[in-house]
């Protein structure tokens, strides 16, 4: 089996697909869009129209004395519910400038929204 990058269709065979700029585009309305830049200034000054901010930063609370523990399921489902985003939504994970600087907040981010799907 031969696969190609599409502008027209996602790249993938799995649950994580690649998408272009031009596809997302062409299907803002079909779509959540979660936008996980490291620095919130970033995201106020350029986002996808429409995007949600929530970076890993946003998936993670003090647990039990710990910091930076992923939030209990409940509390996950909750932020996303309140977000508008539900298991059954097909979303788009982006960042724009964090990950050019080392930033790994994208595949973290997309890591968490697939563990608790």
């Amino acid at each position: 089996m031969s696969l190609t990058k599409s502008d027209t269709k996602p790249f993938g065979t799995g649950r994580l697909n690649w998408v272009s700029s031009g596809w997302l585009s062409e299907h803002l309305q079909d779509v959540k869009i979660i936008d996980t830049q490291p620095d919130f200034h970033d995201y106020m000054t350029e986002h996808v129209a429409g995007a949600i901010y929530m970076n890993e930063n946003v998936m993670k609370a003090w647990l039990d004395n710990l910091p930076q523990q992923y939030l209990s399921r409940e509390y996950f489902s909750a932020i996303m519910g309140r977000s508008g985003i539900a298991n059954f939504n097909p979303s788009v994970v982006y960042t724009g400038k964090g990950d050019s600087k080392g930033n790994q907040q994208l595949p973290r981010s997309w890591t968490i929204l697939d563990i608790f799907e």
